[in-house]
């Protein structure tokens, strides 16, 4: 009996999960409610973030944070220009919502819906709750949604903890202008009011994301430092000082735009000529990171024009490159399918000449992941298919 090449039983197993998940999105799109469709028609088809805001607040407000979440899931597989903005929407609504009531937050149910797209309704609420020096309110808030929500969305407790640690920087005024003073009494107070270890993590890893954030704005006196980039990171203790790398970003948020990837990374270079290999990495991560999240605006995406333009790239950076395009489709792709858009990446990804191991190009976002999905699903559904196929390991550590 002739034996069939692993690469065609491979090949079959994927086909089958595309017609099961076309199958599913097809279901989906015939059973999207009327209020979604005619939200987002209102919302000039769900583009218009601040639109999308004051009817998804006032869903929110009628009928509770479930329904609102769920329109919003809706809405993403509506409207492709909607999905890179989905988590800027999160922010949006913890904006809206605490204007309109301070305490709906905290005397609503708190349904895994909300979680939607990179946590970052809760990112920001409890940031916005550190800001008015709501701190008991904050922490609260992040253990109470470990509690109600830990089931389905393991994260959520820790990444509540990073709106928290984004909230830090900002409540002490004489500290504003002074970075390192900033950050010291900011990464003391993560360790005085986290739980846990995993908790104070993303606690200090908000503390350095949103810092990077104010110094891009040049809020407060601050400005980047193009000569020496990495300054304020080395001035941190040395245990921390990865995690501040980490969590800085040089690279401003960019949009979709037809500047190939190995031009943005020329013209960012050219800006920190002085940058560390650290640094330079972190940049190629960080393009690459956009560049996943706004190929979702497509209907079927490919990759294969984005995983070219990272194997173009010098060797030293195609890895990061590859690991910061699956983890843009980790954080904003399709809610509860971004593992389908990872797979599919990696796969095209593994077609290309020199590609360095299908196992390294998913772990990083899979370990994202592993948070954001049930473990029933992780364990049983996501790390088989990634075993199978990928060779991937099922036993990661969280992000930080």
């Amino acid at each position: 009996m002739q034996k069939i090449p692993r690469e065609r039983i491979l090949l079959g197993i994927f086909f089958v999960l595309i017609l099961i998940v076309f199958g599913y999105q097809t279901k989906r799109s015939l059973e999207l409610s009327f209020p979604a469709m005619r939200i987002a028609q209102a919302c000039d088809n769900g583009s218009d973030l601040f639109c999308l805001r004051d009817w998804i607040t006032d869903e929110i407000l009628e009928h509770g944070l479930q329904k609102g979440f769920s329109l919003i899931r809706e809405i993403y597989f509506l409207s492709p220009g909607f999905r890179p903005e989905c988590t800027t929407l999160g922010y949006y609504l913890a904006s809206e919502l605490i204007l309109r009531d301070p305490t709906y937050v905290t005397k609503s149910l708190l349904p895994p819906e909300s979680a939607i797209c990179n946590y970052t309704f809760y990112n920001e609420y409890a940031r916005l709750l550190v800001l008015d020096d709501r701190l008991e309110d904050a922490q609260g808030l992040c253990v109470r949604a470990g509690n109600e929500m830990s089931e389905d969305v393991p994260a959520i407790r820790r990444e509540c903890f990073r709106g928290f640690g984004r909230g830090l920087p900002s409540r002490e005024l004489p500290s504003r202008a002074n970075p390192q003073r900033l950050l010291k009494n900011a990464i003391l107070l993560c360790e005085k009011l986290s739980p846990g270890k995993q908790e104070k993590d993303l606690c200090e890893s908000g503390v350095y994301n949103q810092t990077a954030h104010e110094t891009r704005k040049g809020t407060y006196g601050l400005s980047v430092n193009y000569e020496n980039p990495g300054l304020l990171c080395e001035s941190q203790p040395k245990e921390l000082r990865s995690r501040c790398l980490g969590n800085t970003r040089w690279v401003p948020p960019t949009e979709s735009d037809d500047q190939t990837i190995s031009k943005k990374l020329e013209s960012e270079l050219r800006l920190f000529a002085t940058s560390t290999p650290e640094i330079a990495s972190r940049i190629v991560f960080t393009i690459g990171y956009d560049e996943g999240r706004w190929n979702l605006t497509k209907d079927s995406p490919q990759y294969a024009g984005e995983i070219r333009e990272c194997f173009s790239l010098s060797e030293k950076y195609r890895r990061e490159c590859v690991h910061g395009l699956a983890m843009g489709l980790a954080k904003h792709g399709a809610p509860g399918q971004q593992y389908l858009q990872i797979l599919k990446l990696c796969l095209t990804a593994s077609r290309t000449p020199y590609f360095f191991s299908n196992k390294d190009c998913s772990e990083p976002a899979l370990s994202y992941l592993k948070g954001d999905y049930s473990r029933i699903k992780f364990h049983y559904l996501v790390c088989p298919i990634f075993s199978a196929i990928l060779g991937s390991s099922c036993f990661l550590e969280p992000t930080s």
